[in-house]
């Protein structure tokens, strides 16, 4: 199932570069919003169109969104992810692109799953998803998605 990402940079507040992380997704460049809990809610509310897996980095509004994914009545699974917390309101934000990527990834154990499937080890798997994409979609090293 292939997932449809939404990011937000929470009013202009963190840095976010929506070319390179969809590039690392696989979903080309991402629009990045600024307020996609206010004024850009319809922009959201489009994303719940179909039945793709919808993935959204933000969880501070994530009652919000729920619960317009309720009233919508959508049926796309959402998985929500906290990337201004763990990468964006850092010291090093402008350089944790490839960390919220990877936290952007399907759930770690599918890709522990396919890391497993190519005969990854399990050590080799926790790399690929903090640093590499390499052994689960066959791209090159996630450092050189970002140069």
């Amino acid at each position: 199932m292939s997932q449809k990402t939404r990011i937000c940079n929470c009013n202009n507040t963190m840095p976010l570069d929506g070319a390179a992380i969809g590039s690392a997704l696989g979903e080309g460049a991402l629009p990045v919003a600024s307020q996609l809990c206010r004024r850009e809610v319809n922009d959201y509310l489009q994303t719940l169109d179909g039945t793709e897996r919808i993935v959204i980095g933000c969880t501070q509004e994530e009652p919000l969104f729920r619960e317009l994914a309720e009233m919508k009545s959508s049926v796309a699974p959402l998985r929500f992810v906290n990337i201004r917390e763990t990468s964006g309101w850092s010291d090093e934000a402008r350089h944790t692109t490839a960390k919220m990527a990877a936290l952007l990834l399907p759930p770690a154990c599918r890709i522990l799953n396919r890391c497993r499937k190519s005969n990854t080890s399990p050590r080799a798997a926790s790399c690929c998803l903090a640093r590499r994409a390499a052994c689960c979609h066959g791209r090159a090293s996630w450092s050189a998605s970002f140069r």
